[in-house]
């Protein structure tokens, strides 16, 4: 078939860009030494995950639920769902996922964590779970500092929960690569200031 017989919409992907776009950022983590997991919104397709696992990415990063269970049920494991969740009923099928599978969640608030320890701890489950800090988006997280530090205390208190570390999201990077490097030198002390809270009370920094 010829691109022209094809009904649109359509998704066409050119794998030869692919593979060298998946070699391209794994090779730029590999040389900064930091471990990559891609979010799997950009393309929301297991085969795409699965090849950016083969290249060295450490897990996967969704945005929902429901995208968790999609890359749970295709086999993967360790998997990030890096956006606030509410509701009783979506935290108990985050729970389900982790009675086969590592799933972390991102969050800033007490009252969520109560939730998922509940749906966790009565299934026999166990989440991985992120503190969320802001460094300036004003999208989601709490400020850096103490209030990082009491969360992730209580977070080790709650049953079905493991408290892994922290987690930051600063979505405003963009430009040449000059301007990113001062936009990413105004947000260090910011994560500086969240990640000494954490080791200062001897919190987990996965």
């Amino acid at each position: 078939m010829h691109i022209s017989e094809l009904s649109t919409p359509a998704l066409t992907i050119d794998l030869e860009v692919l593979e060298r776009n998946l070699g391209a950022m794994a090779e730029l983590c590999a040389k900064q030494g930091v471990g990559l997991r891609p979010h799997t919104k950009t393309h929301k397709t297991p085969e795409v995950a699965r090849r950016q696992l083969e290249r060295g990415a450490i897990g996967l990063t969704v945005a929902k639920v429901g995208e968790a269970e999609v890359m749970a049920g295709a086999g993967f494991d360790d998997i990030l769902v890096a956006y606030p969740i509410f509701g009783a009923e979506k935290l108990r099928r985050l729970a389900d996922i982790a009675l086969t599978r590592r799933v972390l969640l991102s969050l800033d608030s007490e009252a969520t964590a109560q939730e998922l320890s509940r749906a966790a701890a009565s299934r026999g489950a166990t989440v991985g779970v992120l503190v969320e800090f802001d460094v300036g988006v004003h999208r989601c997280g709490l400020e850096p500092g103490p209030a990082c530090a009491e969360l992730g205390r209580k977070i080790e208190q709650l049953p079905g929960l493991r408290l892994q570390g922290l987690m930051t999201y600063f979505g405003n990077v963009w430009g040449t690569a000059e301007e990113r490097r001062a936009q990413a030198a105004q947000v260090a002390p910011r994560v500086a200031k969240a990640l000494a809270a954490f080791r200062e009370a001897h919190l987990p920094t996965e």
